[in-house]
């Protein structure tokens, strides 16, 4: 935040309506709707205050204190449109620039009261104009103008009124069990019925009602059931009030109110042939018909040690026994007889000379990491524009909860400090110092902890004769910085991923749980595949899985409040569906050359569920295809299987969805064809005659060399065995035919 100089000109008509509205723990100055901006030249006082209460706002500078009331506070501006602190009026209502601050109407028991933030420095006196006006009802009951006192370095408006009725709202009434207004310093009472100055309180002094109406009765100080002793009572010459209403200038009774607590006379501003002694009071008006009049009287006196007001010791300047500082206001009561009570046109300024006016300056650090440190300087100046500051300057330095100050670390030429939990107070002595003069800059250590934001620390410099000024000072505490780890993730195509991200604070001093959304996205195209909120800094969420493959992922925090935003990848990894493809042929038996052989594909697209493979199926004897099965077929022949044992495997091809797997091998046996000679049904051709003795012919070397079959009959297939059995039957009777003809053959010889 930017450092932002704090003050008001004194070398400029300075108005609790007229601009410059600084709001925080103390008296202020405060901007008017309706006041036109001062010319460049010095004044000889101080204007506090230039309200005509006649627009449609009167700034933001009033409070309207609770009241005893049952109607509440009925302070409102006729021309109001309600904005600024004082409301608008709902009932007979004026044009703004033609209106007026209506504290009552003809209501009974009614109170209305307007105090000013703006806490005036007694030191140069005070001289207050108004004008007021009371009309439309039966004569009551008044109106007062209150001066009350206040903490000169934490100034406050009163924050109850006092009573209804002849009480006006300034005095108690003890025996209805109602107290008066807060810390009252002095009230000046025009007051129509007489009731003001009846004996509430039980002072020594107090004035009877009787011949009290329509007079201008003077009240001193109090506080709770305490105090609030009339001062003086002075009958007006003319009248306070108008009994109608038809131009609110034909009621209007001037008030000029002077106070002098300093050690010279001095001439009212408004009506300069009047002389304020040194330490009284002046009261001039003009009633309705009449001259002017003018009562005086002493400045109430407080004893520091204890004072009906109730006034804290070191709000009193124990050389003069005045309160340092003082607060207005106006209050109206009605009771059960009524009038319509208004102001406009306040001016107040000072009375003896211009006051000193602070104004400040911060710096120091504006950014600070989390858990980090960081300093906040104030230098107040006295600035150019006022008189010369001569008390004792005060800071008064407020951190927020999670920005701890160390005032063992506080430095600056001059500054004493202590501290009270998040409050560190420092002053310097009194000194004389001339306008424009800048104090020694004031330097306070701090350190944060807690979560990330905008801390505002908040400094009213004050003395007890100028106002109280209040400046500011941002510092950002950083988020923390964090962390992101992406899992990788494998599923098979077709089922649900689960993405899944942990995002931690990478601090090491007080780190916190992150939390928020995380959002995971495609690396490469950057399309999102899902969002997720952090539970417990982890972050999951389910998306059906895309295309087989592997996907880059990046994880997105977006951040919250204490954590940066930050990034994380992973790896999604899409795999195929596991097949698992099983074959056999159609039968297990030896199969002879050249017969079919049936090959069978099974074991794939049985779970329920999946989608049915596609591709293909190829049986293999080592390198070689033997046959391809495109499915949905199942099987294929094949019938170029050379005699032997044939180990086969049944390869799948895979698909999109589905990974390729080859079957256990399976054995298919294959024999060479079987021929099977069989003997010719006509005669043999007989053998020549030998020449010589006859010989016995040799046996031959295998029975069926002996047989005679059927040339190039060849059995093959399932028949094989039986025709074997058949051919070795047929042989082994020839041989035994063969045998038998050669013993013949013998046995005819010998």
């Amino acid at each position: 935040m930017a450092q932002r100089p704090q003050g008001r000109a004194v070398a400029r008509v300075r108005s609790i309506l007229t601009g410059l509205v600084v709001t925080g723990l103390a008296g202020l100055a405060f901007v008017g709707a309706d006041v036109s901006a001062a010319g460049a030249a010095v004044p000889t006082q101080t204007t506090f205050a230039d309200q005509t209460f006649r627009g449609a706002d009167a700034g933001d500078g009033w409070v309207l204190p609770a009241t005893p009331a049952a109607s509440g506070n009925s302070a409102c501006l006729t021309g109001g449109d309600g904005s600024g602190s004082v409301p608008a009026c709902t009932s007979g209502s004026d044009e703004p620039g033609s209106g007026a601050l209506r504290l009552t109407t003809q209501g009974q028991a009614q109170i209305g009261a307007v105090g000013a933030k703006q806490a005036v420095p007694t030191d140069k006196g005070l001289d207050a104009t108004f004008t007021t006006y009371q009309y439309d009802g039966s004569g009551a009951d008044g109106m007062v103008f209150y001066l009350a006192a206040t903490d000169p370095y934490d100034p406050a408006v009163p924050a109850k009124t006092g009573y209804t009725g002849g009480a006006l709202g300034y005095a108690a009434y003890p025996a209805g069990g109602v107290q008066g207004l807060q810390h009252a310093y002095l009230g000046v009472g025009l007051d129509t019925y007489g009731g003001f100055a009846g004996n509430y309180t039980g002072c020594v002094g107090d004035q009877s009602r009787g011949g009290a109406d329509n007079s201008v009765t003077v009240r001193g100080a109090g506080d709770g059931f305490s105090g609030y002793c009339v001062q003086s009572v002075t009958p007006a010459d003319g009248s306070l009030r108008g009994s109608v209403f038809g131009d609110r200038s034909e009621v209007a009774v001037p008030v000029e109110v002077v106070v002098n607590p300093t050690a010279s006379a001095l001439t009212a501003r408004r009506a300069p042939t009047v002389s304020v002694p040194a330490g009284r009071y002046a009261v001039v008006f003009t009633s309705l018909g009449a001259g002017q009049q003018v009562v005086f009287g002493d400045l109430p006196k407080l004893d520091p040690s204890g004072n009906v007001a109730g006034i804290d010791p070191s709000w009193i300047d124990p050389a003069t026994g005045y309160p340092y500082k003082l607060t207005y206001g106006f209050t109206a009561g009605t009771g059960g007889a009524t009038d319509v009570h208004e102001v406009t046109d306040l001016v107040a300024t000072t009375a003896a000379g211009a006051v000193p006016v602070l104004t400040a300056r911060t710096g120091g650090t504006t950014d600070v990491a989390h858990a980090g440190s960081g300093t906040v300087t104030v230098t107040p100046t006295v600035s150019a524009d006022g008189g010369t500051e001569t008390r004792a300057v005060r800071t008064t330095m407020t951190f927020p909860d999670g920005v701890t100050p160390s005032v063992d670390g506080a430095s600056g030429d001059g500054w004493t400090c202590s501290a009270s939990g998040q409050v560190v107070t420092c002053e310097q002595a009194a000194a004389d110092r001339a306008p424009g003069t800048d104090l020694p800059t004031l330097t306070i250590p701090f350190t944060v902890t807690g979560t990330a934001r905008t801390a505002t620390v908040s400094t009213v410099v004050s003395s007890v004769d100028a106002e109280a000024i209040t400046v500011t000072r941002d510092v950002t505490v950083a988020p923390q910085p964090t962390t992101v780890a992406v899992d990788d993730t494998t599923v098979s195509v077709g089922e649900d991923a689960t993405l899944r991200a942990t995002v931690a604070s990478s601090e090491t001093t007080d780190p916190s749980v992150p939390t928020g959304t995380v959002r995971f996205t495609d690396t490469a195209t950057g399309a999102e595949l899902c969002t997720a909120e952090l539970t417990d800094g982890t972050a999951t969420c389910t998306l059906a899985a895309p295309e087989v493959g592997q996907t880059s992922v990046s994880a997105t925090y977006l951040g919250d409040a204490d954590h940066v935003a930050a990034e994380g990848t992973g790896t999604l990894v899409v795999s195929k569906l596991p097949s698992a493809v099983t074959a056999s042929p159609d039968s297990t038996e030896p199969v002879t050359v050249g017969d079919p052989v049936t090959l069978f594909v099974d074991g794939l697209g049985d779970e329920d569920g999946q989608p049915t493979p596609t591709g293909t199926v190829a049986f293999r004897e080592g390198d070689e295809v033997l046959c391809t099965v495109t499915l949905p077929d199942a099987s294929c022949d094949v019938t170029t299987l050379a005699a032997g044992r044939h180990r086969i495997v049944a390869v799948y091809s895979g698909d999109a969805v589905y990974a390729g797997s080859t079957s256990d091998a399976f054995d298919v046996t294959v024999q060479d064809a079987v021929v099977v000679p069989v003997p010719t049904s006509g005669p043999t051709s007989a053998a020549p005659a030998p020449t010589s003795a006859p010989t016995t012919p040799a046996p031959s070397s295998t029975p069926a060399a002996a047989a005679a079959a059927p040339a190039g009959l060849a059995f093959t297939g399932s028949t094989i065995a039986l025709w074997t059995g058949i051919a070795l039957a047929v042989a082994l009777l020839v041989a035994g035919f063969v045998l038998l003809m050669v013993r013949r053959t013998r046995a005819a010889r010998g």
